[in-house]
């Protein structure tokens, strides 16, 4: 979002030239916004309503800005072109389909040259440009929002999550503080349709994809600890409509502290594999961490696995490495992977370290990957975060002016297992070095915000 943002206010500044050359086809265009509910938009999905004619930013770009009084459920909008007589929502012609959380301002935007429609502000929640998929079940005491037995509630409708890498067929829903109770039940249904498609299954435990069973029972478990915050996990990237398998389904519990945790326990399901290649003449030392983290798809099925792994045997040199924008900093070798990750490569049934499969260029996803889990540091990320923002700026900007010190870790020393350079504490690098020039000052500063504007 605060790439468009920074988007729309690039056009405003452009919207003296921007009805020049190639532009000038769709500057000429009336734009009306027309939804529901008439409290926000003066009328009920109504054309001819001047106040909801939206202004040209430049680029095609088309946009109208709106207060709401409080919060509303259920609004839906399209756009309408008077040219062409033309009404516009997602994809499919749907409407597009919100709620609203709390007073404040939101922003309806217009792509005349794609003839798409987005909604952009903080108080938006449960957006969708597809028919939802639903949470229900034995709603009571705040379990599923108190809806009623099996009911379907707009407030547990999930939502797609943009937190993994094609990450469009996964989808959640946010439970805050639900109070500890057994016999807790729910199924998840599409368009709020359980009679046509509904999933089921059965609870492992917390943090654990497990098996999506297409008309399964409902899965029954207890909250064990109150008011736990609690997320459930719809994955679709493997479901095969045909045979009705390859979904999957996960209960989250938060840990304290924590906003939103992806299930961190996932199917071993080529472990065997890495003990054959790895351990085969006998466990010559002690597996102390296996974990799958992540599995790519390409073409509907599998094709690599992001495996997390090592053993008691240590190694005492110090080593880092350098992963696009992220670290990887280690005071052991990692056996079998260097820096305690490794790639399995399904199609060659062949383990592969992590700077190995980086060098070879033949996971471009990679680093889209670690991004996602957040794995090593990221360059800028001055506030610990694990990803870069606007905070990452104001820090530095405080460091310079000594308001504080640099954070732990800021600097990078060892051997770089990539490059096998050999970085002394007199020569080392810095998280806080944006630019990459090997200093550290405002324009690293400068840099952060570039990047956060997408530029």
């Amino acid at each position: 979002m605060k790439k468009v943002i920074s988007l729309l206010l690039a056009f405003c500044l452009m919207l003296p030239c921007a009805v020049i050359g190639a532009n000038a086809e769709f500057a000429g265009l009336k734009c009306v916004v027309v939804g529901s509910p008439c409290e926000l938009f003066g009328t009920t999905f109504d054309k001819d309503n001047t106040d909801n004619i939206m202004e040209h930013l430049g680029d095609g770009f088309y946009s109208k800005t709106y207060t709401a009084d409080c919060d509303y459920q259920n609004v839906q909008l399209k756009v309408y072109v008077e040219q062409g007589d033309a009404w516009y929502g997602d994809k499919n012609g749907n409407n597009l389909v919100f709620n609203i959380t709390e007073p404040g301002r939101f922003t309806v935007v217009f792509d005349s040259t794609s003839n798409t429609v987005d909604v952009y502000g903080d108080i938006i929640q449960g957006l969708h440009y597809y028919e939802p998929f639903y949470v229900y079940g034995n709603g009571d005491e705040g379990w599923l929002n108190n809806a009623a037995d099996n009911a379907i509630s707009y407030e547990n409708e999930m939502e797609q999550t943009s937190y993994y890498p094609f990450s469009n067929e996964i989808y959640y829903l946010h439970l805050p503080g639900t109070a500890k109770n057994t016999n807790r039940e729910f199924r998840i249904c599409y368009d709020g349709r359980p009679e046509y498609i509904s999933f089921g299954g059965t609870f492992p435990g917390y943090d654990v994809w497990t098996d999506a069973v297409f008309g399964g029972d409902p899965v029954t478990f207890d909250v064990d600890e109150d008011n736990s915050d609690l997320y459930i996990f719809l994955d679709l990237k493997d479901f095969d409509y045909i045979t009705k398998t390859g979904a999957r389904l996960a209960v989250v519990r938060l840990r304290e502290g924590e906003d939103f945790r992806f299930p961190q326990k996932t199917d071993t399901r080529y472990y065997q594999e890495f003990k054959d290649q790895f351990f085969a003449d006998g466990d010559w030392c002690t597996i102390k961490c296996y974990e799958e983290l992540y599995y790519h798809t390409g073409e509907r099925k599998t094709d690599w696995a992001l495996i997390h792994a090592y053993t008691d045997e240590q190694e005492p040199l110090v080593i880092f490495g350098e992963f696009g924008d992220r670290f990887l900093h280690k005071y052991m070798g990692g056996v079998p992977f260097e820096f305690d990750y490794g790639i399995y490569d399904v199609k060659q049934n062949k383990f592969i370290g992590l700077e190995t499969a980086y060098k070879s260029g033949d996971y471009p996803d990679l680093t889209r990957v670690m991004d996602l889990l957040n794995i090593g540091r990221l360059r800028g990320d001055i506030d610990l975060s694990g990803t870069l923002g606007i905070l990452d700026a104001t820090e530095l900007q405080r460091v310079l002016a000594e308001y504080r010190s640099y954070p732990d870790g800021d600097a990078v020393w060892g051997y770089d297992l990539i490059s096998y350079r050999d970085i002394g504490t007199e020569n080392c690098l810095y998280i806080s070095d944006v630019n990459k020039d090997g200093k550290r000052d405002i324009n690293d500063v400068t840099e952060i915000q570039r990047i956060l504007a997408g530029f």
